[in-house]
């Protein structure tokens, strides 16, 4: 689903070139299927590296699953599936922002050359501009979800809202995710009626 490539600053060696690789997978992968991930990712990395580049770690990212529970108001004119909906989208879009593959043309339009478009390892999935790489997310604060909410069409107010990690209630504002974990939002939509943290509308 996404990687992060970061230089490791300070190794056994004094190396320079040296770097870690940190993988997030699709949520439907199972455990058994880790060290397959692993053993392609290096594959892959070693038939692309360049000279004087090695990995030093390969790391598997778990998931922190973020689950929300909150008491929003609405205007008479919005559905409240259409506002659940965009509730998760633009709260997905901000803690897994994804990075778009983009076509040869659209790249010239940006400036790039075909010299500085096939420079590199073969391209399969279409091209990436770099200004569009994000940094994996390793904070989030909950003001910030709640403005997120409060900004969409038809949202009157947010009068309440609760944030739990791994099925635990955050009472600070701010929620960190570790170097070895990725926030996974639970978006309660299917099983809306029996989920214990869920979105509630009522009509302003």
């Amino acid at each position: 689903k996404n990687a992060w490539i970061e230089p490791v600053e300070e190794n056994q060696f004094g190396f320079n070139g040296i770097y870690n690789v940190s993988i997030q997978c699709d949520e439907e992968i199972g455990d058994n299927k880790v060290n397959e991930i692993k053993s392609e990712v290096y594959q892959l990395l070693m038939q692309n590296r360049s000279l004087c580049t090695d990995f030093q770690d390969i790391k598997i990212l778990q998931k922190d699953t973020l689950s929300i529970s909150a008491q929003i108001s609405l205007d008479s004119f919005v559905l409240g599936e259409s506002v659940l909906a965009e509730v998760y989208q633009k709260i997905e879009r901000t803690i897994n922002p994804s990075v778009p593959f983009l076509e040869y043309d659209q790249m010239l339009a940006k400036g790039y050359t075909s010299l500085d478009l096939f420079t590199g390892p073969p391209v399969i999935n279409g091209f990436i501009d770099e200004k569009d790489l994000k940094n994996k997310t390793n904070e989030i604060y909950i003001s910030e979800i709640k403005e997120l909410i409060e900004n969409i069409e038809g949202v009157v107010s947010v009068d309440q809202i609760d944030i739990f990690k791994n099925g635990v209630k955050v009472f600070d504002d701010l929620i960190p995710f570790g170097d070895a974990s990725y926030p996974s939002l639970e978006k309660n939509i299917q099983n809306y009626h029996t989920a214990s943290e869920r979105i509630i509308f009522f009509r302003n």
